[in-house]
This record gives structure tokens, sequence and C-alpha cells, in this order.
């Protein structure tokens, strides 16, 4: 009798201890699936994709073409833009491709002007400066009229002062009956004064508008700035 309670004993031992073992592999189970996952590094932005190149005629114009995404300018305007900066990177290869010397003595100076002259920065378009400019060309284009001076008198630094403030130095550029970008710039490199105000060293932005005029089929006036701050 005594074996028999022995060996009851020791089976009913032998099932506790196999019961208390799954238990604390249940436990540990239900520990490991709560721990949270380790934490993933952060994805890598991708890089910004870069401007496409253009070229036109020879030149890279990515970085020169810098009003082309504007949304209020013409195209003619933005070509105007464009020609100012082409000359004022590279001025003797403008010179060398677009101005003919033997055309007259002022083509001439132009040209030998540039061929020593060294690159300048870009310029950046500016609406307030562009918005003047328009006032111009609706002003005295209609009225068959040239030069800076307005119907009502108006000055360059009020027409600009309408749409925001300047700073050190402003100019003004009036061409007349040219109806490209390439042969406006022209025009006006080949003028001393429009010259010095397209090659500036010291403007920074500019401001392009053109319209009908009645005397001369078409008028351009550029604006240029050292420093301006649309209102």
């Amino acid at each position: 009798m005594g074996k028999s309670i022995r060996f009851f004993v020791l089976i009913a031992l032998l099932i506790f201890l196999i019961g208390c073992s799954s238990t604390a592999g249940n436990n540990t189970t239900t520990s490991q699936s709560t721990r949270p996952a380790p934490t993933q590094p952060a994805p890598t932005p991708p890089a910004p994709t870069p401007p496409p190149t253009k070229i036109i005629d020879g030149w890279n114009t990515t970085n020169l073409d810098t009003a082309r995404n504007v949304n209020y300018l013409s195209d003619l305007e933005k070509d105007v833009i464009l020609e100012i900066n082409m000359v004022r990177s590279d001025p003797k290869k403008y010179a060398e491709m677009y101005i003919n010397p033997s055309k007259s003595a002022a083509a001439r100076e132009a040209y030998n002007e540039l061929l020593r002259t060294p690159s300048l920065p870009v310029l950046q378009p500016k609406l307030g400066l562009s918005l003047a400019a328009k006032d111009h060309v609706l002003d005295t284009g209609p009225r068959g009229m040239t030069g800076h001076t307005g119907s009502d008198r108006s000055t360059l630094s009020q027409r600009i002062n309408r749409y925001g403030t300047w700073r050190t130095s402003i100019s003004e550029n009036c061409s007349y009956g040219m109806g490209t970008g390439r042969d406006i710039n022209i025009q006006l490199l080949e003028s001393r004064g429009h010259r010095a105000n397209i090659m500036n060293r010291n403007s920074t932005v500019v401001g392009v508008a053109t319209g009908p005029h009645s005397r001369y089929r078409v008028m351009c006036v550029q604006k240029f700035a050292v420093d301006f701050t649309d209102k």
C-alpha cells in the first residue's frame, strides 16, 4: 500500500512540474509578443531633380533663362531678359556671335567694348519693375511718343515708386521697332548709354514690358535696379 501511495505522489508531482513549465513557456511567449519592433531608420528623401539643360544657339541657358517660368511676362519679354543675361554672362562670345562691327561706328564701338568686358552676374526678374515698364508702354506706345517722360510728365523713378522700393540706383532703356529679343538687345547695346545700363555690374534685377507703338510698330521698355522690393 505504501508503494502505491508513493507511486501516485510521484505521478502527481510530475504532472505539477509539467504544468508549471507550460505556464512559464506561455508567459514567455506572451511577453515576447508585446515587445516593440525595432525602430527603422527614416527613408532618405530623393535628391531634387536638376533643371533640364537647355541649349539655345550653342548657349547653355539653364541658368540664364531666369524669367522663363514667371507668369506675368510674354514670351517676347522673357526672351529679352534671356538675351540680357546672355550678354552679361559672356560679353565676348555675344559680341563675336551677334554684333557686326562693320555695320556702323556705333556697332564697332559696342563690339570692341564687349570684347574687353568681364563676365557679370545674371539678372533676376522683378514684378514691380515690369509693371512700371508696362505703364510706360501703355502710356506712350498708343501716342507714338518716345523717350523716358510719360504723357503725364511722369519720370522713371515715379513709375517705379508706384510698385516698390528701390535702393542705390535705377535705370531705364527704351527700344523701338524691333520684334525679337535679340534685335531689341542688339539695338540697345549699340547705344552707349543703353549699353551701360545693360552691363551695369551692380544691377541685380530687371523688369521688361513690350507692346504696340503707333509709329514704330512695337516698343520695349527695360527697367534695371541694384536692389528692389515689390510692394
